[in-house]
């Protein structure tokens, strides 16, 4: 008998897989599945004066969403996909990040749900005088779903004008949000112009469950360091003016938010509620230009950081991108679930530095009739 609620869909229990396993169910039940892909991670470069030295934020992984009936005894096969590997920079390295793994759910009286991996972030270092253009990591597909196949947010991508020989720029951006149906949100995108020889620096936010990250699109000449906000769980953040460093006003009345501290904290509370995504409320976290970044709590993406700090991490949203100059031994933010990691570069044979790691996989079942 079905419990009553909302269009009878009161849930009476929940399973949730973070590891590959088996399900077989010990009685006949209706459920709500979410099959959730794993992010791509952050590419990685260090580079050198006379380079526009990129690393793009990693792709968030699909999501597939059924309505399915189970049946007692019949043994289903849960496989969950891994994130994509963080890339730890060497002297002098360029490195693209990792994809994400694929996550599925199949049964003999089912149609298999596969949502797959994000893709992974690029790293390049070009030295041509000439607009380079670098994408961020493509946001992974989902089949099967009888209600909805949702494709995941992209990375952060980067335009930069290089108008001389020595012209130098060094730009990270963030990595892109689980899609939760109100859209494929991505990392903050830069468009800019190194117009100078002293390295302009920038690094962006990754996107959120209900916007995307904020984009900069100031000149070095306008502003040589900019750092954006990571998107919100309830909406898009502002994208910064040419002539602001960083800051912009923080969006989203409802915004609790871990702040960084030295290194990538654990971020707090699982978003789980009586609607499963319902708490993915998380207002936007503000980036920063001289120390370490917000983590995004819930559903909003990690901020980015030029300095000598970290990137935010973010439970589904993409980690915030990191540009920490020459310090060794910073990361940028990863994601927990799903969302892309976020990029990371540096400069002038620095080594140590780690780009964000792509969230793991998930599945949800969400029992809602027996």
């Amino acid at each position: 008998m079905a419990l009553v609620g909302v269009n009878g869909q009161t849930q009476i229990f929940d399973y949730y897989y973070t590891i590959s396993t088996t399900l077989t169910p010990a009685f006949n039940f209706a459920a709500l599945v979410h099959v959730i892909g794993a992010g791509g991670s952050g590419g990685a470069t260090d580079g050198e004066n006379g380079a526009i030295c990129i690393g793009t934020g990693g792709g968030a992984g699909g999501h597939a969403i059924s309505r399915l009936n189970f049946t007692s005894g019949v043994t289903y096969t849960i496989t969950i996909g891994a994130g994509g590997d963080a890339i730890t920079t060497s002297a002098a390295s360029v490195s693209d990040g990792n994809a994400g793994g694929a996550s599925s759910i199949s049964g003999s009286d089912i149609t298999t749900m596969t949502a797959n991996g994000g893709g992974a972030g690029q790293g390049s270092a070009p030295t041509s005088i000439a607009t380079h253009t670098e994408a961020g990591g493509t946001g992974g597909t989902a089949t099967g779903g009888n209600i909805a196949n949702l494709t995941g947010g992209a990375g952060g991508a980067v335009s930069c004008v290089k108008d001389g020989n020595n012209r130098t720029g060094f730009i990270a951006t963030g990595g892109g949000a689980l899609n939760i149906g109100r859209g494929a949100f991505a990392g903050g995108s830069v468009t800019t112009s190194a117009t100078s020889n002293t390295g302009l620096r920038r690094s962006t936010g990754g996107g959120g469950v209900g916007g995307k990250a904020a984009d900069l699109t100031g000149t070095y000449s306008e502003v040589n360091n900019q750092a954006g906000n990571g998107g919100a769980g309830v909406g898009p953040a502002a994208n910064l003016s040419s002539s602001s460093t960083g800051n912009a006003t923080r969006q989203g009345a409802l915004y609790p938010y871990v702040a960084l501290a030295g290194n990538a904290n654990d971020a707090l509370n699982m978003a789980f509620g009586q609607n499963i995504f319902s708490s993915l409320i998380a207002g936007t976290t503000v980036g920063n230009v001289a120390s370490g970044s917000e983590s995004g709590y819930n559903g909003s993406g990690g901020s980015g950081t030029v300095g000598a700090g970290y990137g935010g991490v973010s439970m589904f949203g993409g980690g915030g991108s990191n540009q920490p100059s020459a310090y060794a031994n910073r990361s940028a933010g990863l994601s927990y679930f799903a969302g892309g990691g976020g990029g990371m570069v540096t400069w002038t044979n620095v080594t140590g530095n780690v780009s964000g790691r792509g969230g793991h996989g998930l599945v949800i079942i969400r029992v809602l009739e027996v």
